[in-house]
């Protein structure tokens, strides 16, 4: 099983606009203290939705509501948990 915060920091590091290295982003870092603007972070949205299979709800794709690795996660946790009850009404 692949670990879900490597994956996600893997993602984000992949911005070309990025001004940090991987061991210097924590779990809690704001994206936007690394160079990450709303362009950037719409692109990791949309990088996240289809490395995972999964599609984020409109009111998380707002930087200061999931700007970080661990908001990141838990949303895909979320959405993927979501999916998993859709498919057993089914």
């Amino acid at each position: 099983m692949i670990d879900l915060k490597s994956k996600i920091r893997e993602i984000v590091l992949s911005v070309e606009s990025i001004i940090a290295a991987s061991e210097e982003i924590a779990d809690e870092t704001d994206l936007r203290e690394i160079g990450i603007d709303s362009i950037d972070f719409i692109s990791i949205i949309v990088e996240i939705e289809e490395q995972f299979g999964i599609l984020i709800p409109d009111d998380k794709l707002v930087i200061t509501q999931a700007g970080t690795i661990e908001k990141l996660c838990n949303i895909v946790l979320e959405a993927s948990k979501t999916i998993i009850l859709s498919e057993n009404l089914l």
